[in-house]
């Protein structure tokens, strides 16, 4: 049989069975342009997650606790951070944030909202890239000084306050306590996690003393979650780490044949780590 006539019995078969031969080629089409269509979604997802963890800020490293469930508290105190942003410990450091973060209920007047606190130095902001729209961001002397000042994102305008009310310079109740609204952040839009207006930032000595009490059960000292540096140049990145275990391990007396009680991130490393998750979901498109 040759391939003309192999041609002339397929067309007759198409032709007999129309009906079969056309949800065949159509559930052909869709299966082949639903793969498209995942594959094109992956690389989507992918730029925009890298999109994201730029808008982090440049050249931060993140500080965590190693895990260890043994450990119930975090190991990092806020003097850790001050000894961290001092250029004899770590020269390569343009900025350093100590971050505490907790879910608080705000009250104005008769409305409320539940928001995620981050407590900080007067550096975060900055060094997160986010941009105060109105007003200001608070700083080093009110932190120190303890006052009970906020920065606000627009979601917790728009859910807590009145369309006819002005937020700054207004009084908020954070769980139970009074606050000054003294700026509110530009629009940042969605995120990798979420929305990036439910923003409420607040001076890291005020949460501490007036709302959190968050310290170490073994010293008192005062405590955060979380250490984000920002190196002065991504050339820098790599000493910078150098220099952050250095201080860190000295600081909390680990001998050079026990492990860290911390762990360094950097952008790149969560880039890499969703570069392998949606390379491995790639493979089974």
């Amino acid at each position: 049989m040759n391939v003309r006539e192999n041609i002339r019995i397929a067309l007759r078969a198409l032709a007999a069975n129309k009906l079969r031969a056309i949800l065949t080629m159509l559930g052909i089409m869709i299966g082949v342009g639903a793969v498209i269509t995942l594959v094109s979604i992956g690389d989507g997802v992918t730029r925009f997650v890298a999109e994201q963890f730029v808008g982090l800020g440049s050249n931060l490293v993140f500080v965590v606790p190693a895990d260890d469930p043994d450990r119930p508290q975090s190991p990092f105190t806020i003097a850790d951070a001050t000894a961290l942003a001092d250029p004899a410990n770590v020269p390569g450091a343009a900025g350093v944030a100590p971050l505490i973060f907790r879910g608080v209920e705000l009250q104005y007047e008769g409305n409320s909202y539940q928001a995620t606190a981050r407590s900080s130095t007067a550096d975060f902001a900055p060094l997160r890239g986010y941009e105060i729209e109105r007003g200001r961001n608070f700083t080093e002397e009110e932190d120190t000084g303890r006052s009970r000042v906020a920065i606000i994102g627009l979601d917790i305008v728009k859910n807590l306050f009145p369309t006819d009310v002005d937020p700054l310079d207004q009084s908020i109740r954070i769980n139970g306590v009074n606050f000054r609204v003294i700026g509110i952040f530009a629009e940042q839009g969605a995120g990798a996690f979420g929305s990036q207006d439910d923003l409420l930032v607040l001076p890291i000595n005020t949460a501490q003393e007036r709302l959190f009490n968050y310290r170490s059960r073994r010293t008192g000292e005062p405590l955060v979650d979380i250490i984000i540096l920002q190196a002065a140049d991504a050339e820098l990145v790599g000493d910078l780490l150098i220099d952050t275990a250095d201080t860190l391990r000295r600081r909390h007396d680990i001998s050079f044949r026990d492990e860290d009680d911390f762990a360094m991130l950097t952008q790149q490393d969560f880039l890499d780590s969703f570069g392998e998750v949606t390379s491995v979901l790639t493979l089974f498109l």
